[in-house]
């Protein structure tokens, strides 16, 4: 893409946000305005919007791709996620799965979100199994997603610095425009309209009750590369996908770049959604560190390809016609592939071609640029659209796996429907007092500490009650975020010691088992996140009622 071009967008990209910031300063000024409250309500029925990274971009395999154009994926966090029926039972407080809408469409950016995924209309089953586009929002209680990749110009960064596959820039150059861009406040300001656009069109659609209780959990987005230990061993990695261009190795100074920009846009996407706390907007969390050692230019992974089942990116090298994540998914020839859908029954060969294809007049005017290319619809001519271009540098299932979690952790994090973690109670911080923990000890034959709490509840009719609860019953150690979270029998005490109550929150020294070491970390976990105090003055915790004293 020229740097013309790229500046256009950057004169683009947010045009009418500063209209749009002021339009949600001013929706949240008005009289009117009731600010987000934590839900009591079941979720009866959620929604998953945005870009590729929540559409899944067809992972795994051409198989499994469905939406048509949207090329959305059934090993996706999304689909994963409403799959998950044990997981929704204990947010729900059981019952059956919630119903489940998906509009996310690969190469979305904000715009696209407002435009095309908010469209009034009831739930219809499976719609996003065979349409892209046109499936209604429904009534849910609900959304989830991911967005701003695109407005990143992710893609053109991709083809200028790594695959120089279609008219490629200056990588450099459009490193520079790009940070440019999404330190700008327009990008901020295309971002937080996103975010107000698809809460104030839930609030509308009435499944929430009260509609102020409508949620948005955003996830960011993740680093590509290893590039903090140093490994240069990918400096000489080259993925260009023809000979006669100038190449851009995976230097260690390119994959920070990169990396840096990612993290730049997730530093905005975080901003933002703590700015609309008051809307009902959740910052889901840092996806990246569950990504350490799984990142392309591993040391002890690296080469030419990096197709390895570890690596839980996409490489350009893995073919699309199997649902295999390890080298079995090796190595077809892409830029074939690449020249057969561009200029189809032309019989060229990709080593041999004597000037770049897109000069060729027939593919410079279907596709003026990258972006272009990567929209395409399928050419009935071609061989094969460019699908594995569109899933290069996206999660493998295995991955997202870790994603839908993270969703789901918050989730029952921040719902207290009756029934559910809360039973329908009050916060303990709001009914407690004297809150402290009391002597651990040990329960065999599973060598697990018990922790209790203590606490002086107030019941309806205004009496105190004193009680115990038993922890591991409402708390656990998550290994994959190195932190503690709300868990049902959760046993943290297989992990956890020398717990104490401070500010209302549960703070441990906690092992963590992929540590040889075995460095203790800090633990912490507020006591609303998973406590709950009923009307008889119990504490309770995913339907476990702690034990009156005396």
């Amino acid at each position: 893409m020229t740097l013309t071009k790229i500046a256009g967008l950057l004169t683009l990209v947010g045009v009418g946000a500063l209209a749009q910031r002021e339009e949600i300063d001013s929706y949240r000024k008005d009289p009117n305005f009731v600010p987000y409250e934590t839900p009591t309500q079941k979720v009866a029925e959620w929604i998953a919007l945005g870009d590729s990274y929540t559409a899944g971009t067809g992972s795994n395999g051409d198989k499994e791709k469905v939406g048509v154009d949207a090329v959305r994926g059934m090993r996706s966090w999304a689909h994963q996620m409403s799959e998950d029926a044990g997981r929704w039972q204990e947010i729900n407080g059981g019952g059956d799965l919630p119903r489940f809408t998906w509009t996310a469409y690969t190469g979305d950016r904000a715009q696209e979100l407002r435009s095309q995924q908010l469209r009034e209309g009831a739930f219809e089953n499976r719609a996003w199994a065979n349409r892209g586009r046109g499936i209604p929002f429904g009534k849910p209680q609900l959304a989830a997603m991911t967005i701003g990749g695109n407005d990143a110009l992710l893609s053109i960064i991709l083809n200028d610095c790594i695959y120089r596959a279609w008219l490629p820039g200056d990588c450099q150059k459009t490193i520079a425009h790009v940070k440019d861009l999404v330190t700008g406040p327009r990008f901020a300001d295309t971002i937080a309209e996103a975010m107000f656009k698809v809460v104030r069109f839930g609030r509308d659609q009435g499944g929430a009750a009260p509609p102020q209780s409508f949620q948005l959990y955003v996830l960011p987005y993740i680093d590509f590369f290893n590039a903090d230990d140093g490994n240069t061993a990918c400096d000489t990695v080259d993925w260009r996908f023809w000979w006669f261009v100038d190449a851009c190795p995976l230097t260690l100074t390119l994959r920070r770049q990169l990396n840096e920009l990612s993290q730049l846009v997730n530093g905005v996407i975080k901003k933002e959604a703590e700015n609309l706390v008051d809307m009902g907007v959740i910052y889901v969390g840092d996806v990246n560190p569950k990504y350490d050692k799984h990142r392309f230019c591993e040391p002890d992974r690296t080469n030419d390809k990096m197709v390895d089942a570890e690596t839980w990116f996409w490489s350009r090298y893995s073919k699309v016609d199997t649902d295999d994540e390890g080298s079995a998914a090796a190595a077809d020839d892409q830029a074939q592939r690449l020249l057969d859908f561009v200029l189809p029954g032309k019989g060229l060969r990709a080593d041999a071609l004597q000037r770049p294809p897109w000069e060729e007049p027939e593919a410079a005017q279907k596709f003026p640029d990258f972006e272009s290319l990567l929209r395409a619809s399928e050419d009935v001519n071609a061989t094969e659209t460019p699908f594995y271009m569109l899933r290069t540098f996206h999660p493998k299932g295995t991955a997202y796996t870790l994603h839908k979690d993270m969703f789901l952790d918050a989730i029952r994090a921040n719902r207290n429907p009756a029934g559910g973690v809360g039973g329908g109670g009050a916060p303990m911080s709001t009914k407690c007092q004297d809150a402290k923990m009391l002597p651990q000890d040990i329960e065999f034959p599973k060598s697990s500490y018990r922790h209790h709490v203590g606490a002086a509840c107030r019941a309806a009719d205004g009496t105190m009650v004193k009680s115990t609860q038993d922890l591991n019953l409402c708390v656990g150690w998550s290994k994959a975020e190195r932190k503690m979270v709300p868990h049902d029998e959760g046993l943290m005490g297989g992990d956890c010691v020398d717990c104490k109550i401070e500010n209302n929150g549960l703070v441990c020294a906690c092992r963590d088992p992929a540590d040889p070491t075995g460095v203790m970390l800090d633990g912490s976990i507020g006591l609303d996140d998973f406590m709950k105090v009923r009307d008889d003055g119990l504490m309770e915790c995913f339907g476990h009622l702690s034990a009156r004293d005396g």
